[in-house]
């Protein structure tokens, strides 16, 4: 039995944000007092879930006051400027150590926060999770080359995501001519849109390679598209877990990413998909040939890829590690456990 419940405590926590949550901390945490020992008394809650910074650092201690347990999830590592300011360090890590357990999304984010002095009676990696059952027809693969005129001699190379600096997508684009002068047969395909959209456009145009660089907007169908998808590039210059990598893995599509975030753990380090250095067309441009020209190393990455994510990346895996975390913080292994879901959260 799932009760949704939730409390607005304004914007995340940010520079701007931060001055507001000074100047706010009495109200804010007069309201989260009320509110959760009301939610306590009313609907006997057993469990609070927090994940973003501003929640963290307000509910944690009250929560402590009223003897509620409290898990946190940590989605990436700490932001620089967040760990350069002694005062929110100070009390994040005394936050930390009234928390029953901290999920980290990657081995990545719990390797930072160990770094970063941050202690709790309880650190788990808990990864993020995608769907692994197909859903894809297999008329999808030629609709989609036919309505996007990919010729069947193609090899198509997929980048999915926010049309964003940090997602790297300049450096594809540079690496197309190399690979066209290798007599290459290729369509890029940047599926996403975003601010740098008109950038990326300018210098396909300068490059004269449009008939081989396809820009398909926000696309709904990901899963088709990655039918017709021979690898899927993140040439990314920071990252967390991205599902677009998960999404490409599960597909059964070959990942070439950069060694940023929680990608080379995703990518079992270089042995469920290749790596390369961001920012470095050299790199890029060697990984994504030597694909291309092996269509046989493709279907070896991609079944050890789609074994890999179905085993530790998949929905069904998340839920119950989840669900273990939860009970064992709660002190109870009751699998009819009843769930009150409180969300402390930001418009």
């Amino acid at each position: 039995n799932i009760n949704a419940l939730s409390i607005d405590l304004g914007p995340k926590l940010a520079k701007d944000s931060a001055v507001e949550l000074v100047l706010h901390w009495r109200r804010h945490s007069d309201l989260l007092r009320r509110k959760l020992a009301a939610w306590k008394s009313d609907l006997g809650i057993e469990l609070l879930h927090l994940q973003f910074k501003k929640e963290q650092l307000l509910a944690t201690p009250i929560a402590a006051r009223l003897n509620m347990p409290v898990i946190w999830t940590e989605h990436g590592p700490l932001p620089p400027a967040f760990v350069r300011t002694p005062p929110a360090m100070w009390l994040y890590r005394r936050a930390a150590a009234n928390t029953k357990a901290i999920i980290c999304v990657a081995e990545y984010v719990a390797t930072n926060l160990a770094a970063n002095g941050i202690q709790s009676r309880q650190i788990h990696v808990c990864y993020n999770g995608v769907p692994t059952a197909g859903h894809t027809k297999p008329s999808s693969r030629a609709f989609v080359r036919g309505a996007l005129n990919i010729a069947s001699d193609e090899t198509v190379i997929a980048a999915i995501g926010r049309l964003t600096t940090i997602k790297g997508l300049r450096t594809l684009i540079e690496v197309v001519p190399a690979l066209l002068r290798a007599g290459q047969r290729l369509r890029i395909l940047i599926v996403g849109d975003g601010p740098q959209r008109p950038e990326l456009e300018l210098r396909v145009a300068q490059l004269g390679i449009e008939d081989h660089v396809t820009f398909t907007g926000h696309r709904k169908d990901i899963q088709d598209v990655l039918s017709a998808t021979d690898v899927a590039a993140m040439p990314s210059l920071t990252e967390g877990l991205p599902f677009a990598a998960m999404e490409a893995m599960a597909a059964g599509v070959p990942v070439v990413a950069t060694t940023v975030g929680a990608l080379p753990e995703l990518l079992d380090f270089g042995r469920a998909g290749v790596l390369v250095r961001p920012d470095c067309p050299g790199d890029l441009e060697h990984a994504l040939r030597g694909l291309i020209e092996n269509p046989s190393q493709r279907s070896i990455l991609a079944e050890v890829g789609r074994q890999r994510v179905k085993r530790l990346f998949s929905h069904e895996a998340m839920i119950s590690r989840t669900e273990h975390i939860m009970q064992r913080s709660a002190n109870t292994l009751d699998p009819t456990l009843n769930v009150h879901s409180a969300k402390v959260s930001h418009p």
